[in-house]
């Protein structure tokens, strides 16, 4: 069990410094414990949001919009490494321990 942060944020607006890609408000987070079975988030995609993940421990992600996280279907994210995917509106997090 890990707690696994999940930071939603829209990317690719134009920041104030040569109109280097930033991201954006609105930005919301939420943690969600992770186990050995899939464990899903509660907060949804917006339009052009991405979503952060992070976690101490390592895992498996999917985003879609009714995830069942498992190995076959997730993406290995290693122990304090963060990993950012495209999203679309409506999707949502899952997570499992690795």
């Amino acid at each position: 069990m890990a707690t696994v942060y999940a930071s939603f944020t829209r990317a690719g607006a134009s920041g104030e410094i040569d109109n280097v890609p930033v991201f954006a408000s609105p930005m919301r987070t939420e943690a969600i414990t992770s186990s050995g079975t899939s464990a899903p988030g509660a907060l949804t995609a917006a339009r052009k949001d991405t979503v952060t993940i992070y976690c101490a421990t390592a895992l498996y992600a999917t985003v879609g919009p009714a995830q069942v996280a498992a190995a076959a279907n997730g993406i290995y994210i290693p122990a304090n490494v963060q990993v950012t995917i495209a999203t679309a509106v409506g999707d949502k997090v899952a997570v499992i321990d690795a």
